[in-house]
C-alpha cells in the first residue's frame, strides 16, 4: 500500500540527497543501520512508513540532529526562474 503524506516524501528526499551527497548506496545506509535491504526499499518506495526513532536512527547515521536532518531539503537552493524581459 502507498501513502501520500508529504512528510514522509520530505524524509525520503533527505535520506535521498544526504546518500547521494555522501556516495552511499540503499545498502551501506541500511547496514549502517543494521537492517537489510528490504527494510530501506520499502520505507523509500513509500511502502512503509518511517517510526520517528528510525528517523532519528537515519540522522545520527548521517551525524546530524533530528533538527539538521529534517532542515536538508530546506537548504538546498531552488533553481533559479527564469525573468521575463
Amino acid at each position: 500500500m502507498q501513502t501520500n503524506d508529504s512528510s514522509q516524501d520530505g524524509v525520503i528526499l533527505s535520506i535521498e540527497l544526504l546518500r547521494i551527497a555522501r556516495g552511499m548506496t540503499r545498502k551501506d545506509l541500511a547496514e549502517k543501520l543494521g537492517k537489510d535491504q528490504f527494510w530501506i526499499g520499502h520505507r523509500m518506495n513509500n511502502r512503509v512508513m518511517f517510526k520517528f526513532h528510525e528517523i532519528e536512527a537515519i540522522a545520527a547515521a548521517f551525524g546530524l540532529t533530528i533538527e539538521q536532518f529534517l532542515a536538508v531539503p530546506d537548504a538546498i537552493p531552488q533553481p533559479m526562474q527564469a525573468v521575463a524581459s
